[in-house]
């Protein structure tokens, strides 16, 4: 068998093929669940998923056609379209733009703001001098 047919074939089997592997694996499952022995039913599942994945892609790759590809070529060009967009986005971000800061870099008083959204006040600057008790002064000038 040359190659093209085997790929007529593939084609021609998967349908089959695909109500088989539910089927069969439905009622392994079904089984299963009824006989409540352990979760051997998950084995044939994937041993024969492989194969029916295999048997999938083989499928796929012998049905693209034209129009498939017109799809998917205005598809790729849509999403290149829209990539304007998303470097505009970083442009913005980059020069610090403020409509892309978050809510509490756009507000100058975000640290300053009660939970209840009012500004408290800054505590006065106090000088090293004043923060020391006045006891403490007397004790250096002593000494």
């Amino acid at each position: 068998m040359r190659l093209g047919e085997l790929g007529q074939v593939a084609c021609n089997t998967f349908r089959q093929h695909a109500w088989a592997f539910w089927v069969s694996n439905g009622v392994l499952t079904v089984i299963n669940i009824l006989m409540g022995a352990p979760w051997w039913a998950l084995w044939p599942f994937l041993c024969w998923g492989l194969l029916f994945s295999i048997h999938y892609f083989v499928f796929k790759s012998m049905t693209v056609d034209e129009s498939w590809s017109d799809e998917r070529i205005d598809e790729l060009r849509w999403k290149a379209y829209d990539l304007g967009h998303v470097e505009d986005l970083e442009d913005r971000i980059r020069g610090d733009d403020f409509s892309t800061r978050p809510a509490h870099r756009r507000d100058p008083d975000w640290w300053r703001r009660n939970p209840d959204g009012e500004i408290q006040e800054a505590p006065e600057a106090v000088s090293p001098e004043e923060r020391e008790p006045k006891n403490s002064q007397s004790e250096r000038d002593s000494s």
